[in-house]
């Protein structure tokens, strides 16, 4: 599902719930706070957590209080910028030069409103996006970016990486980092998340 970046060239200010849909290569879904709670991609509920941890933010503990309070909290541009250079990241929406020539010239015909659920959002994203595609490698910076994710989420449950537990929370991500659901892919990632705390350090 292409998405037209050059729409959001021009935006000063993002909802995070916005903001984090985009991060994640999504086009944004406009629902009511009631429907955010219920349809929300969980990718982009842990992204909207990043944003507002590294935007000058606090946590909203629990999904219904975080889509009430915070999803239509505005970010601005400059702080998300501010961010993807902290983390390391160049998402698409901020950074034009990271786009192919084709995307800048696309546009997002889908009728996004149809999609009844998240299911169906993966689904239809897995089908249009080769990146996700599980035959294909991910992209690295993807990558960095949903175990940045998988880390955010882990320490607000209280995870620790070393816990048999933190596999609850691996299995629903392992298919978008390009593995299988398997004891050894989980064990690969939990070394990877435990390079990359290290690597985040001061």
């Amino acid at each position: 599902m292409a998405i037209n970046w050059r729409a959001y060239d021009h935006i000063p200010l993002f909802e995070i719930y916005q903001a984090a849909y985009l991060w994640v290569e999504m086009e944004p879904i406009h629902r009511t706070h009631a429907e955010l709670v219920v349809h929300l991609d969980p990718g982009v509920e842990q992204m909207m957590v990043l944003i507002i941890e590294n935007t000058g933010g606090h946590y909203c503990k629990g999904t219904p209080i975080l889509m009430q309070s915070c999803a239509k909290r505005r970010v601005t541009r400059q702080s998300l910028i501010q961010m993807a250079q902290k983390l390391g990241e160049k998402p698409k929406f901020l950074f034009p030069e990271t786009r192919d020539e084709d995307e800048g010239k696309a546009r997002n015909k889908a009728d996004v409103k149809s999609i009844a659920d998240v299911e169906s959002i993966v689904d239809v994203k897995s089908m249009t996006e080769p990146a996700l595609n599980r035959d294909k490698p991910l992209d690295p910076r993807k990558k960095k970016t949903y175990l940045l994710l998988i880390m955010a989420l882990c320490k607000k449950s209280g995870i620790d990486f070393n816990e048999r537990a933190v596999s609850k929370t691996l299995v629903g991500m392992i298919n978008r980092i390009g593995g299988r659901r398997t004891e050894a892919t989980i064990r690969e990632i939990l070394e990877e998340l435990k390079a990359l705390e290290r690597e985040l350090e001061p």
